[in-house]
């Protein structure tokens, strides 16, 4: 029964480091969210309002 447990906290660690490493970098590839919500040609006003 340890080493089930033992097995099943390992495998929890290695899902959790994944999921991780999966967010941090789709968070790093799309940048800043405030770029993604409006419109490319807005101007700095509407980016500052948007902020």
């Amino acid at each position: 029964m340890p080493a089930f447990v033992f097995a099943r906290l390992m495998q929890a660690a290695i899902v959790l480091l994944a999921v991780s490493a999966l967010v941090f970098l789709g968070v790093y590839v799309i940048g800043n969210p405030v770029d993604v919500m409006i419109n490319p040609l807005a101007t700095q006003a509407e980016k500052l309002a948007v902020a």
